[in-house]
């Protein structure tokens, strides 16, 4: 009993040795072999294993100009509703948005896992047997600035600025007055867009986008005006502000007063270091004033 055990015991491990020399065997021989791509390798999605280099070319070349020929749909949200065009790669009248190099990448592909030490060869072979690996392209170009003016032209239509809230004073006596109010603007992320459809064409795929659609808030809002106005009453309670002005050279001092129709030209509400509201004099009527009675 204890020599059969040892009989299959030694016949097993010979089985297991001579198919691991075998096997290692073989991966040697598809790393020294210079005239074909390792197995399992795909350049982007494009199965090129076992394929010598003018076979690699010819399969590289056909999927681009497959690429070139298709379009791809961008989508973007509006207030009506999903907007979409297309890109394609290849527009009319122009040159193509993107361009590649099939003898350089075949020339990268052959020797990928065929460089380092024997072990490194080894496992490069193993891995790209199993785990059949894509080789990004190395010499793909992209025309993005005219990607970005094509996207510019379609969203730019549909994009608005953000409008503060402003107050427009009807009356200081009494005191009467109106809230403009303010609306957030749109924008879209075109550089994002931009990004993911130059990732997407690195792999000649011309998988749909959506564009990201983000607001612009006011720098002041309806509701931080209206926290203030109930202090409009204690900012114009005097009803007229005095301005003096000493003169050094004659020696005279000026007193000039600016009456509630004057005031009311000058408040506006303006943004503080932390985003409330405060009241700045600040307008062409108070320059005025000042240019007239003062300088």
């Amino acid at each position: 009993m204890l020599s059969r055990r040892r009989t299959w015991f030694f016949l097993t491990a010979f089985m297991a040795g001579f198919f691991l020399l075998a096997l290692g065997g073989l991966l040697l021989y598809r790393t020294t072999r210079t005239d074909r791509i390792l197995s399992g390798i795909h350049a982007g999605p494009i199965p090129v294993g076992n394929q010598t280099k003018s076979d690699a070319v010819l399969r590289i070349r056909s999927e681009a100009e497959r690429f070139l020929a298709g379009q791809t749909i961008v989508q973007f949200e509006t207030a009506s509703g999903t907007r979409e065009f297309v890109i394609r790669a290849l527009p009319e009248n122009a040159t193509g948005l993107i361009s590649i190099d099939p003898e350089k990448e075949a020339e990268i592909l052959m020797a990928y896992g065929k460089t380092g030490s024997l072990w490194s060869r080894l496992s490069a072979s193993l891995i790209a047997r199993l785990f059949r690996p894509s080789i990004p392209f190395r010499t793909i170009e992209i025309d993005t600035p005219f990607i970005e003016t094509m996207l510019r032209e379609h969203l730019s239509q549909y994009e608005t600025g953000a409008e503060d809230a402003t107050v427009r004073f009807e009356s200081l006596e009494p005191l009467r007055y109106s809230i403009e109010t303010d609306h957030a603007g749109v924008e879209y992320r075109s550089d994002e867009a931009v990004a993911v459809l130059k990732n997407n064409w690195s792999r000649l795929s011309h998988e749909p986008i959506k564009i990201n659609r983000v607001e612009i808030q006011p720098a002041i809002r309806t509701p931080d005006v209206q926290m203030i106005t109930p202090l409009l009453e204690t900012i114009v309670s005097d009803r007229k502000v005095s301005f003096v002005a000493f003169d050094p050279i004659s020696g005279v001092t000026t007193t000039w007063d600016a009456g509630s129709g004057m005031i009311a030209g000058w408040l506006k509400p303006g943004q503080a270091k932390n985003a409330a509201v405060r009241w700045t004099v600040d307008s062409p009527a108070f320059h005025s004033f000042l240019n007239t009675n003062i300088i």
